[in-house]
């Protein structure tokens, strides 16, 4: 392009040339032998006891010489070039990912060092990954026959993510989980309580068309206080059975609160007196009706807004009927996990060589799916126990082998119900002034992210998301929305991630349980202590009605706190010390160079003036 800065003389040469690394050498080692056959040549002219060089310099010796120099740089240069030949990795699926990142970033110009570089780690899919990034950036086309490459690429303008989907410990651990259907009748269903008292099970949540056609059919186009408080009810309950059940009996004295308050506010004909705010349930006839004050009505929306805060907090008692849908092994076999490990050791020598001298990453940004931590019985801390010895295998390796601590950024990925989080952030979008915010919590990168500090950000960041759904539901208006239950299915789900994600923050980001005057020089059993960024949720944008040309809902907030956090780096120990060593030989070999050039220019100054 005309606009383009004009290449500099070295660079205009340089390209002409395209001279290898073993070329150079040799050229140079050829450069410092005649150097040093002038030298002696002029040492030997200035001695006056010479012998003329016509005398012994033959046509012969002068050949042997020269042949003498042409081998010592052949030698040179096969000995670099067989040094430094690049090995190959041994995994075929990684190198055809790497390649075919690297010629990605070539055809639109743009150098693998020039941009910010992030490592995502449990992103199982191709499907996955579009549905988070959707159309934005630029992406790795994969031929569809043949296995698809271990690794995966989407750059943009800002940031280049490479997504490590088949190698190390925890992308091996998720890629042995097998699916299991759940048998059974559904688990997401509302239930409510008749007039009489008898429990009764409404349409599934799931299903938006039984959602529709559930929609209140009264003769007066009014729906019932039933129907109303039907909508505040947790999509996990089930149907109970007998007055025997705690749950069911708890569940008819809240529908009971529920009732009397809204009776608090209907008049004597029947009809409800709901204020102008609420016009999403109201009809024609009774706007012509209403009589009650507005001090009454926004009573009666508080204590409704009451009867589904208590919902959520008995959503933790709720089992399910069917069985999770994702089952992880314990652990993967030793030969497993040391190809699994190799592969994580490979990539890595990529990245560090290719990004040299330039830090090798920015930041790890560590995908978890919702479903994987979903407390769904006694045992369901140990899910996120797994998992996240699987990810601190992966951290510990990547930081050995890059040398150096980058952020890591825990995020909850919802892929099943997408939706929710969609009608979130539209609702969001109402309320708060600044929209652009993730959906989660924030840790201060300086901290040392001890046991304490990852369980108080785990419960920080399911408050927060608690915090944002009821800001939703401050709003009177909001209580009327026909899609509350998304909502109210939202805050049951966070709050059935609690004791899991503990589990899965301790294992995988905590250092060694230290006191606290101790904890500026807390390390890690492994190695140096990490790097937190936070704990954050997202969902894909496969269930919103943009389809994958839109990027994940709350997606994008992470992924500028990301960029925001690039610098918060931290070279390892060992990788200091390294730098160290190999400073002070360079530094000796400075040393003894200029020793032995002063040495030589001593022995000129005293053969010319002495």
């Amino acid at each position: 392009m005309s606009d383009d800065a004009k290449p500099s003389l070295a660079q205009r040469v340089k390209s002409r040339l395209e001279l290898s690394l073993a070329a150079m050498v040799a050229l140079l080692v050829g450069t410092f032998l005649l150097c040093l056959a002038l030298v002696a040549w002029l040492v030997y002219s200035i001695d006056p006891t010479r012998i003329a060089w016509g005398d012994y310099m033959t046509l012969g010796r002068s050949v042997g010489l020269l042949v003498l120099w042409g081998l010592s740089c052949a030698v040179t240069y096969w000995t670099v070039r067989i040094w430094m030949n690049e090995v190959p990795p041994g995994d075929v699926r990684v190198r055809q990912g790497w390649n075919a990142g690297t010629k990605l970033l070539a055809r639109h110009g743009i150098g693998l060092s020039e941009l910010p570089c992030f490592v995502v780690l449990g992103c199982e899919t191709r499907h996955q990954q579009d549905a988070l990034m959707g159309s934005d950036g630029f992406t790795v086309t994969h031929p569809s026959s043949g296995a698809a490459p271990a690794i995966d690429w989407h750059v943009t303008e800002e940031r280049i993510l490479i997504f490590c989907r088949d190698i190390g410990v925890y992308g091996g651990l998720l890629r042995s989980g097998d699916k299991r259907a759940g048998t059974g009748s559904p688990t997401n269903q509302l239930s409510f309580v008749d007039a009489d008292g008898r429990s009764r099970v409404r349409a599934s949540v799931d299903d938006p068309g039984v959602q529709d056609s559930a929609a209140p059919t009264n003769q007066d186009d009014h729906p019932s206080k039933h129907e109303l408080d039907s909508e505040h009810q947790q999509p996990g309950d089930v149907e109970r059975g007998g007055e025997d059940d705690p749950v069911a009996s708890e569940e008819s004295e809240l529908g009971k609160d529920a009732f009397e308050s809204d009776d608090l506010g209907d008049d004597n004909d029947g009809h409800s007196n709901i204020g102008p705010d609420s016009v999403a349930i109201a009809s024609p006839r009774a706007k012509t009706k209403i009589t009650g004050t507005k001090s009454a009505t926004m009573t009666s929306a508080m204590r409704t807004l009451d009867h589904a805060r208590s919902l959520v907090l008995d959503a933790q008692s709720i089992t399910p009927e069917t069985v999770p849908a994702r089952s992880i092994p314990d652990s993967l076999s030793s030969t497993k996990t040391s190809a699994c490990q190799e592969q994580m050791a490979e990539f890595c020598a990529c990245l560090r060589s290719e990004r040299f001298p330039h830090a090798p990453i920015n930041g790890t940004l560590v995908l978890v799916d919702s479903d994987a931590i979903t407390d769904r019985s006694s045992t369901s801390s140990e899910s996120g126990r797994i998992l996240g010895r699987a990810i601190r295998s992966d951290l510990d390796q990547m930081q050995a082998e890059l040398g150096i601590a980058s952020p890591v950024t825990m995020m909850v990925t919802e892929n099943d119900h997408a939706d929710d989080y969609h009608e979130l952030q539209r609702r969001l979008r109402m309320v708060e002034q600044e929209t652009s915010l993730p959906l989660g919590r924030a840790f201060v990168s300086e901290e040392i992210p001890t046991v304490d500090a990852m369980n108080g950000l785990a419960t920080d960041a399911i408050r927060m998301m608690e915090s944002r759904v009821q800001t939703v539901f401050q709003t009177p208006r909001s209580l009327s929305q026909p899609q509350n239950y998304r909502l109210v299915r939202l805050l049951i789900q966070c709050r059935r991630w609690h004791t899991s994600l503990r589990s899965l923050l301790v294992e995988s980001c905590a250092v060694a349980t230290v006191s606290q005057p101790q904890a500026v020089h807390a390390v890690n059993p492994t190695g140096d202590p990490g790097i937190v960024s936070g704990m954050f949720v997202a969902s894909t944008a496969a269930g919103t009605s943009g389809g994958s040309s839109k990027m994940g809902c709350f997606f994008e907030p992470v992924l500028r706190h990301m960029v925001d956090q690039q610098n918060h780096l931290a070279w390892t120990s060992s990788e200091r010390q390294r730098c160290r060593r190999h400073r002070n030989v360079v530094n000796a070999i400075i040393l003894v160079t200029a020793v032995l050039l002063a040495m030589l220019l001593a022995q000129l100054f005293w053969l010319f003036w002495a």
